[in-house]
Formats: C-alpha cells, sequence, structure tokens
C-alpha cells in the first residue's frame, strides 16, 4: 500500500491531486526503489493519471485554485508553492466551470463514475491509501 498524505477534487469535479507514496528508483542505487511522497493528478472518470508532480521538499497539503490554472502545494516546512496546471487539464476544467455557469443542469447529462477509482484507496488504522494495484496499473 501506498500512504496517501492529502487529497483534493478541482472545482469542476474532474480531477483528483493526491500526495501519496510512490515507489521511485533510488538516486544511489539503480537497482533500488524508495518510497517517496509525490503529488498525481488522476482524472476521476478513467482513473488515468494524467499528470506527476515530483517535487525536491516533502509535501503536505495541496488545493486547487477556483479558476482550475493552478495547484497550490503546501511543504511541511512551511513553504508554499504554486505550480501552473498543465494546459489540456486547465483548458478542461475552464470548459466544464464555462458550461456549468451557462446551464445549471449541465451534470444532468453527465454520469462521473467515481467507483472506477474508488476500489483502488484503503482505509485502514485511520490511514487513506493507494494500492500497489492503481499505481502499478495507471502511474505512466
Amino acid at each position: 500500500m501506498n500512504k496517501i498524505y492529502n487529497i483534493q477534487i478541482d472545482i469542476s469535479g474532474l480531477y483528483l491531486a493526491v500526495i501519496c507514496d510512490i515507489k521511485s528508483k533510488s538516486n544511489c542505487n539503480e537497482n533500488e526503489y524508495i518510497n517517496k511522497k509525490d503529488l498525481i493528478i488522476i482524472e476521476i472518470n478513467t482513473s488515468k493519471v494524467k499528470n506527476l508532480i515530483i517535487n525536491n521538499s516533502p509535501m503536505s497539503k495541496v488545493a486547487f485554485d477556483n479558476y482550475g490554472k493552478y495547484l497550490i502545494i503546501g511543504g511541511e516546512l512551511g513553504e508554499i508553492s504554486l505550480w501552473r496546471l498543465p494546459g489540456y487539464i486547465s483548458s478542461n476544467i475552464r470548459n466544464i466551470l464555462s458550461e456549468v455557469k451557462d446551464n445549471e443542469n449541465f451534470w444532468d447529462k453527465y454520469e462521473i463514475k467515481y467507483g472506477k477509482f474508488l476500489p483502488y484507496i484503503r482505509y485502514t488504522d485511520n490511514d487513506l491509501s493507494l494500492t500497489t494495484t492503481y499505481l502499478n496499473n495507471y502511474l505512466p
């Protein structure tokens, strides 16, 4: 299991930002893997990882801005960093926000299947974690 430290949904409901342990190659030994706290952006309806943000300082909190352009990342040492979302993610969020603004019943014709992603999250001992199965199947 890979522990989840923080999880946030964007204002459009399309994406999750998840700070979790991700197994990556050690800098010292290419045959050794270590769990490192990184941030992934997941498209909820497909469960696919759309982006991976690797930060040199340990992350503890994440939030989307209200316009779908940025991620605000809080570090364990109190630092705050601002990351621009990739263009296609930002564009998708803004398009949905525009549609919802013009048509309050917009979501009535679409179904977002959160259930595709939920089986990969486990809650044990007061901790959330992503299963290894999820990370093996969906990480780029």
